[in-house]
């Protein structure tokens, strides 16, 4: 099941998926009055479960993403069960389609949380994307080389049906 390069290619997508649980999006510094100071600044941190709040050293829960875990979960689920599918490879590839689209969509909720962070106040900044914010970009590519590969090993298989 793992020997082939396409199930490697699927389950480095489905570990990506765990990271979104432990590492944050992106992050947003706003000053707390006109002046930012050291001490002065409210911080806001998006990661897979929920929006994190930091003033004066305090953190707390401002508001949970649901809909962002949830496809966290479920995009990990995705590739794991498309490595599962080795048998059958025209599933495998449309398995592997729904979890790149599922790996972009990822993408766009995240950027658009982020673009929301700390929307209470009259400040417009704008956030400051971690580099596991580019995990889905990662994994959409990841996918896209699965398919590839499995691709492959169809025309190959198709290949040698033809010389019997």
């Amino acid at each position: 099941m793992v020997q082939r390069i396409q199930s490697v290619y699927l389950l480095i997508a489905a570990v990506l998926s765990a990271v979104y649980f432990i590492q944050p999006f992106s992050s947003k510094i706003l000053p707390k009055g006109e002046v930012a100071t050291a001490d002065g600044n409210i911080v806001y941190v998006l990661n897979a479960m929920e929006v994190l709040k930091s003033e004066d050293g305090i953190s707390a829960s401002v508001s949970s993403n649901h809909y962002l875990a949830s496809l966290c979960f479920l995009s990990g689920l995705t590739a794991l069960f498309a490595m599962l599918k080795f048998n059958n490879r025209k599933l495998q590839i449309k398995i592997c389609w729904l979890a790149s689209i599922i790996f972009l969509s990822i993408l766009v909720t995240a950027y658009f949380l982020s673009d929301r962070m700390g929307a209470e106040s009259d400040q417009n900044k704008n956030p400051v994307y971690l580099i596991s914010s580019y995990i889905p970009f990662l994994q959409f590519v990841m996918i896209r080389l699965a398919i590839v590969n499995i691709k492959k090993d169809e025309a190959l298989i198709k290949s040698a049906d033809r010389i019997r």
